[in-house]
C-alpha cells in the first residue's frame, strides 16, 4: 500500500518517508546542545505538536529546541522550556501520531538494558582484527569498515526481535505498563522496572546473541 501524503504544520510531504528524511536532516545539521535556528525551530515545533504526549512535553512552554545524543550514536530533539527544565522527543511517534505499541516500547527497553554489551561486542570485533588499519569486514559485503562506519547487527534467525520474543515467551512475561519504568523527562527510552529481570535478560542476551559487524 503506497504511503499517504502527510501535512505537518504548514509543511506538506508526499510520503511519511519524505517527512522522516526532512527531520533527520535537521538533526544532522545542528550540533548537539546548540539552539536550532529558523526555520528549523518552527518545523520542529510543528512536529512536536503531533507527539502523543505533546502537552506534557511542551509543559509551561517551549523556549528553544536543540539536538542531543541518544543511544547508538543517534540523535533526538531536546526541548528547553521557559522554566529552564528540559526533555527530549524522537521523530517516529510524531510522524505516527500515536504512542508506540506495548511491544515496541518493551523492545526499546530491552535494547537499552544491553546497550553496554552491544558496545563491548563491537569493540571486541575490532580488537580481534588483524588488518593493518584495524578495520573489520562487513558480514554482508566483506567491505572493510572502520569503527565509526560499523554497527552491530544480529544475524537471522537470532535477530534482536526474535531473541526478545523468545525471552518474553520463556519467562511467561505479560506486556503491561508495570513492566517498564514510568515516562519522565530526559528518559530517551524506558528501562525494565524489575532489575532482577533486567539482569536475567542481559545474561540471556550474552548467551544467545549472534552479533555481526555491518555497515551503518
Amino acid at each position: 500500500m503506497p504511503s499517504k501524503p502527510l501535512d505537518i504544520g504548514h509543511l506538506s510531504f508526499a510520503r511519511k518517508g519524505d517527512a522522516a528524511e526532512h527531520f533527520r536532516q535537521i538533526l544532522r545539521r545542528h550540533d548537539p546542545g546548540v539552539a536550532l535556528s529558523e526555520p528549523d525551530a518552527t518545523h520542529v515545533y510543528w512536529l512536536l505538536e503531533r507527539h502523543p504526549e505533546a502537552a506534557a512535553k511542551i509543559g509551561p512552554g517551549v523556549k528553544e529546541f536543540s539536538t542531543r545524543k541518544a543511544m547508538f550514536d543517534t540523535r533526538c530533539f531536546e526541548i528547553r522550556r521557559i522554566d529552564g527544565s528540559t526533555t527530549d522527543f524522537s521523530v517516529k511517534p510524531c510522524l505516527d501520531g500515536k504512542a508506540p505499541s506495548a511491544f515496541a516500547e518493551t523492545l526499546r527497553a530491552m535494547r537499552t538494558e544491553v546497550v553496554e554489551d552491544i558496545k563491548q561486542l563491537k569493540w571486541e570485533f575490532f580488537r580481534a582484527s588483524t588488518h593493518p588499519d584495524g578495520k573489520a569486514p562487513c558480514a554482508l559485503t566483506g567491505r572493510l569498515l572502520s569503527l565509526e562506519q560499523a554497527m552491530i547487527d544480529h544475524a537471522p534467525p537470532k535477530t534482536f526481535k526474535a531473541l526478545a520474543e523468545r525471552f518474553l515467551d520463556e519467562n511467561m512475561i505479560v506486556l503491561s505498563e508495570a513492566l517498564l519504568t514510568p515516562a519522565k523527562d530526559n528518559q530517551y527510552t524506558p528501562h525494565l522496572a524489575d532489575r532482577d529481570l533486567a539482569e536475567k535478560w542481559r545474561e540471556f542476551y550474552r548467551a544467545n546473541a549472534a552479533p555481526r559487524i555491518v555497515a551503518r
